[in-house]
């Protein structure tokens, strides 16, 4: 009648259901008393509204940076201040980059609190090689080394700069954060349309 491998579950409409699909992350048998047992993956609900909700609180990280940073006279502002938008946009770039993850089930529940922004990145292209080239081509054209240079310089911005008055110094690309940071927007808005 049915394969050791399934279960049966409900009492006049069944529901049969392979052993590995209860096994996945995020499985839920949902039990009616009028209707057919159905079964759904909470996880992936649960990612696509996290993947929106990132996405807005990334925008206004964003709002924040760039409408109160003058990156052409960076100079100008105060060491404070500038390590405080660099904190900001940091935070924003690995926010947009975990909104991409959670809408294409690229991390894990373990893997939500990773600030780094290149492992990030390196995740966002193992699922999504199309989407990390664009981000390589807007931000540094086609020199590929150059973005993974400045990347790994610029990993853990947010980390760095929340306390960087403890620096003694440090070594960043400006104009690289800059273009990163806008990429990010633009190409998180056009996949989470």
């Amino acid at each position: 009648m049915n394969d050791k491998k399934d279960i049966i579950v409900g009492s006049s409409e069944k529901l049969i259901i392979p052993v590995e699909k209860l096994l996945e992350p995020g499985c839920v048998i949902e039990l009616h008393a009028t209707d057919r047992p159905t079964m759904r993956n909470v996880l992936d609900e649960e990612l696509e509204e996290l993947s929106y909700s990132a996405k807005a609180v990334a925008d206004e990280y964003y709002e924040l940076v760039t409408n109160n940073c003058d990156w052409e006279a960076f100079a100008h502002n105060s060491r404070t201040k500038l390590e405080s938008y660099i904190a900001l946009a940091g935070l924003s770039c690995e926010i947009y980059l975990k909104a991409l993850l959670f809408q294409y089930k690229g991390v894990k529940a373990s893997e939500r609190k990773i600030h780094d922004l290149k492992e990030l990145f390196e995740k966002l292209q193992e699922c999504q090689p199309d989407i990390a080239s664009r981000i390589i081509e807007s931000v540094s054209g086609d020199e590929c080394d150059s973005f993974r240079f400045e990347l790994d310089i610029s990993k853990n911005l947010f980390n760095d700069f929340r306390y960087g008055y403890e620096l003694n110094g440090y070594e960043i690309n400006i104009s690289f954060i800059q273009r990163l940071l806008n990429s990010l927007k633009q190409i998180t808005q056009d996949a989470l349309k």
